[in-house]
């Protein structure tokens, strides 16, 4: 039984996917039970996720980059953003990168409610 989440697989997949051949990469994928959606998708969320970091770093737009994993949120049963931005200005931000393919993103209001929650008490503490 394996005890790494599904984006860890994902992840993992990810990194080594440039060495592999084709058969190779079908093979890992078959392996860590990964699904076309996990491959096609949510490694292009991934990707968007590091330009859209890369992006704010050489614009030099912030001070400070903190990326939360999602294996942790999943650990804990807790909800978290993907990141926490101090800007040059000071200001502190909570970012939630999603991407799709469709120009309409869905989220539950229970879901909206708990990212909420997190970033006010993640800038709560940012404070102190």
């Amino acid at each position: 039984m394996s005890i790494a989440t599904p984006f860890e697989k994902i992840k993992a997949y990810h990194y080594i996917k440039p060495f592999l051949t084709e058969e190779e990469r079908n093979q890992i994928s078959s392996v860590l039970g990964l699904s076309e959606v996990d491959i096609k998708k949510r490694l292009l969320g991934k990707d968007n996720e590091v330009e859209f970091v890369l992006m704010i770093y050489l614009l030099e737009w912030c001070k400070s980059i903190v990326g939360f994993e999602e294996g942790s949120a999943k650990l804990t049963k807790t909800v978290a953003a993907d990141l926490l931005i101090e800007l040059q200005t000071g200001e502190k931000i909570v970012v939630e990168i999603k991407s799709k393919e469709e120009n309409k993103f869905n989220i539950s209001e229970k879901i909206f409610k708990q990212k909420i929650e997190f970033a006010e008490g993640l800038l709560k503490l940012t404070v102190l």
